[in-house]
């Protein structure tokens, strides 16, 4: 009876919870599904909220958690973003995947921690950029879905990078990006006050209720034990991109 759709290209693809969560990424043998391939300026309005609010309960029933974050990588391993809206993870994900690192997110993503470690896969391809971040990665203008959404922001389709999207990525820390004005990026380990809150106040208040305390302790209680960083981002947006590439070349995978 709990049931989730998504249109995936031409396809419309059923989950419920008598399924592997895994099968949220299908593949027909030549391609794998990883979310909406064309985007309808109906649909996240039609949907929003109340879709991911409904599909992350389904999720939670499988100890699958979805987060409002980001995720990128290389060399098979990531780490997540976190922030409150306008500090920067989605031109942080949007720069990484420029510049041919991992991608899973930069606003939604889903997260399990399993025998391998923390593990994330994406929920649908596109990308919300503002007005000035599509000036400063001009590429991205060419595939603006013609939508706008929170703040105006230009909604992306990311289907021409596919290749880069990864699933089932393991994890390596937390990393809460602050824009600023240095001349160089900069990442420093922190301490998880400041990164997990806004992580699970964010997380909370999209997926559910910030009165549901017990889903505040579940998702406390998920999350120890992740490594927490702060990154000082530059104005540059691509040495952010290529400061934090070396960064999570040099982390280990936490089980």
């Amino acid at each position: 009876e709990h049931r989730a759709c998504l249109w995936c290209g031409e396809r419309r693809m059923l989950f419920n919870l008598d399924w592997d969560p895994s099968s949220f990424y299908g593949s027909d043998g030549q391609e794998v599904w990883l979310g909406w391939r064309e985007l309808g300026e109906d649909l996240p309005r039609r949907l929003g909220h109340f879709f991911f609010r409904h599909f992350a309960r389904m999720l939670r029933e499988r100890k699958t958690y979805m987060l409002h974050g980001g995720c990128v990588g290389t060399e098979g391993k990531g780490i997540l973003l976190c922030g409150k809206g306008g500090s920067g993870k989605s031109t942080l994900s949007a720069a990484c995947l420029l510049s041919g690192m991992d991608y899973v997110a930069e606003d939604y993503l889903l997260l399990k921690k399993t025998a391998a470690g923390y593990l994330a896969w994406p929920t649908y391809s596109t990308l919300n950029l503002t007005e000035e971040m599509l000036e400063k990665m001009p590429v991205f203008a060419d595939h603006d879905t013609g939508y706008r959404g929170w703040n105006g922001k230009h909604f992306i389709d990311l289907s021409p990078w596919k290749e880069q999207f990864r699933y089932a990525l393991p994890l390596t820390g937390v990393l809460l990006p602050v824009i600023t004005d240095r001349q160089e990026p900069c990442i420093n380990p922190t301490e998880p006050a400041a990164p997990m809150a806004q992580l699970i106040w964010s997380t909370v208040r999209q997926t559910d209720s910030l009165f549901n305390s017990a889903l505040i302790k579940e998702m406390s209680d998920l999350l120890r034990g992740l490594p927490t960083y702060k990154m000082e981002l530059c104005p540059d947006v691509y040495k952010n991109a290529e400061a934090l590439r070396r960064f999570i070349a040099q982390q280990p995978v936490i089980l």
